[in-house]
């Protein structure tokens, strides 16, 4: 049985994996000392790496929490919003512990640190805000990567896993995903309901059910897949475990075949 095509185990599967996520503890991290305009050490980007570890676990597990919420209020088209969310923070995850490996493994400390304030710290709006208003010489506030350039990296990982694979299969899930967010076809029908009616038919509006939600679903759990193996690992490489025994509870709890085979089924149960 495909283990997506019940909604009730699938939202339980993401209740117990909030649970995980809920039992890891976030410490304080006091800023190591460093000296004005030299390059950052090794402990000044191991804390940056923990304190952006840290930030993405803290904001993915409450929308999880928002989207568990949401669909036990039955007010299931907002899902679709927080999974999406979840989606791209899954994806970011990704995306960031690629490049920090990047830097680590030629020892640029000072890399590490400017890569991650650029994802961490970063105002596309502040920037935009600023050039509109004309301000002359602006401080130059950093960037992050536009959300195409992160779900675009995730799409090696099937390229990888599955030679000779073409296509865009993050890119395309994600572009999928967010249909159902969007004023179109793929969120008005789920309000429709035709009937037949002498001589034609009559378009009828009723509210949601929640086996919509079975259509967004699989990518939270496939989003939570993500997140937790690219943070545990970028964690670890940092000297924090904190988050292995939440990355094996999860595999515990839903038994996945590797990262492929959980994408592979989110995308199979739509067909």
């Amino acid at each position: 049985m495909n283990p997506f095509s019940d909604t009730t185990k699938v939202v339980t599967e993401l209740r117990e994996t909030l649970a995980a996520l809920d039992a890891v503890q976030t410490p304080d991290l006091p800023k190591p000392a460093g000296s004005q305009g030299q390059p950052a050490s090794k402990e000044l980007a191991y804390w940056a790496v923990r304190v952006y570890g840290y930030s993405i676990l803290c904001q993915f597990r409450e929308m999880l929490r928002s989207a568990l919420t949401l669909f036990d209020a039955s007010q299931f088209p907002a899902v679709f919003l927080c999974v999406r969310g979840m989606f791209e923070m899954g994806a970011h995850a990704y995306y960031v512990k690629k490049h920090v490996f990047q830097h680590l493994a030629n020892e640029d400390f000072e890399g590490t640190w400017q890569f991650l304030a650029s994802v961490s710290g970063s105002s596309r709006h502040a920037n935009e805000q600023r050039r509109a208003a004309g301000v002359a010489n602006p401080t130059k506030i950093r960037e992050g990567p536009h959300i195409a350039k992160v779900i675009a990296c995730v799409n090696e990982l099937f390229q990888r896993a599955r030679k000779n694979q073409s296509g865009r299969p993050a890119t395309d899930q994600y572009s999928l995903l967010s249909e159902y967010c969007h004023p179109n076809g793929f969120a008005f029908v789920n309000h429709i309901q035709y009937q037949k009616q002498d001589p034609g038919m009559v378009v009828k509006f009723v509210k949601p059910s929640s086996n919509v939600c079975g259509q967004v679903l699989p990518d939270a759990l496939f989003s939570c897949m993500t997140l937790l193996s690219s943070t545990t690992r970028l964690m670890k490489r940092a000297g924090d475990s904190n988050l292995g025994r939440a990355y094996l509870e999860f595999i515990h709890i839903t038994d996945p075949e590797g990262f492929e085979g959980m994408f592979r089924r989110s995308v199979e149960e739509r067909r």
